[in-house]
Parts: structure tokens; sequence; C-alpha cells
């Protein structure tokens, strides 16, 4: 089996669409669903390393979401304008983890007033 990583921009990863991957034999083209999270893999089979027994493995593709850098004044409005559009429900992995500590902190309190500290 082989791995590579590809890099994707948040657009193209909130978006979906097609990606090309290098394989060791060229190309391949996979679409990426919309809402693909960073660290996603994708497994093609039959598309990495060739085997000395015939046939070939597998390609594991990891998809790094990557943070757009020297944005113009332009990009920028428009990242601010996208940020004043969502809302927590648009980050559901967050909301989970929030609550997930609203949690901890309630019964943490909760223990604290039962044990005086």
């Amino acid at each position: 089996d082989l791995a590579c990583v590809v890099h994707v921009s948040p657009a193209r990863a909130a978006l979906g669409g097609d990606i090309d991957i290098p394989t060791p034999d060229g190309h391949a083209r996979i679409k990426l669903p919309a809402g693909t999270p960073n660290g996603k893999i994708f497994r093609l089979r039959g598309k990495g390393m060739p085997n000395l027994n015939g046939g070939c493995g597998d390609l594991h593709v990891r998809v790094e979401i990557e943070v757009p850098a020297n944005l113009s004044s332009k990009q920028k409005r428009a990242l601010e304008d996208f940020e004043s559009l969502t809302s927590s429900s648009n980050y559901p992995e967050a909301a989970k983890r929030a609550k997930a500590v609203d949690v901890f902190y309630a019964r943490r309190d909760s223990l604290r007033k039962h044990t005086g500290g």
C-alpha cells in the first residue's frame, strides 16, 4: 500500500468536487463529498505500489484542509461576510465538543458543591 496527502481549500472541502490524485501510474480523480472533514482518508483500491506478484496495492489519500494565506482585502471581506452568515449549526463537531465541555463543568461544579471544594 501507499499513502499520500492532498491539500484542499476550505471551500472545496465544504462544497465538495473532483480532485486529482497523483498515483504511481499517473493520476486518479476522486469526488470529494461536500462537508469532507480535515484528515479524512480515502482508499483507492489498486492505485498504490505495484506488487511483485502482479497487481497493485491500495493508495490511501488523506485530505488536509489548507487555510489560505496572503489574502487580499476583497478575499478577507468575502470571508468576513461568510462568517457572519454561519452559526453553530454549521459546525456540528464544535457544537458536540462545547456540549461535552458544558457537561464536564456541570459535573465538576456539582462535585465541588458536595465535597466543599
